[in-house]
């Protein structure tokens, strides 16, 4: 008689949040061009949710940072791109920044 193994699964975390976001862009994907406004604005909307829960996930598995590791992490964060002016999202940029 054979054994069965235990299959090990993933933990799986189930987001509903980002699953509507993933559904959007799909349902949308289907009908609209790849430049549609309400396309690219549902597409960045779901990088963003995804990068945000990423990243949430590492730093809560990080020890605790002194204030200057804070300080660089978030120097890293505000050197980052800036979009384009008259983008969907697009942050202002301040008087002298580079583009």
């Amino acid at each position: 008689m054979a054994t069965k193994k235990a299959v090990e699964r993933r933990a799986y975390n189930y987001d509903p949040l980002l699953s509507s976001l993933r559904g959007r862009v799909g349902l949308l994907s289907q009908s609209r061009g790849k430049f549609d406004p309400d396309l690219v604005e549902a597409k960045q909307e779901f990088r963003t949710e995804t990068a945000k829960k990423r990243l949430t996930e590492i730093v809560n598995a990080w020890p605790p940072l002194t204030e200057e590791q804070i300080a660089r992490i978030r120097g890293v964060l505000d050197s980052a791109k800036v979009m384009k002016p008259g983008m969907r999202g697009a942050r202002k940029q301040e008087p002298g920044e580079a583009a």
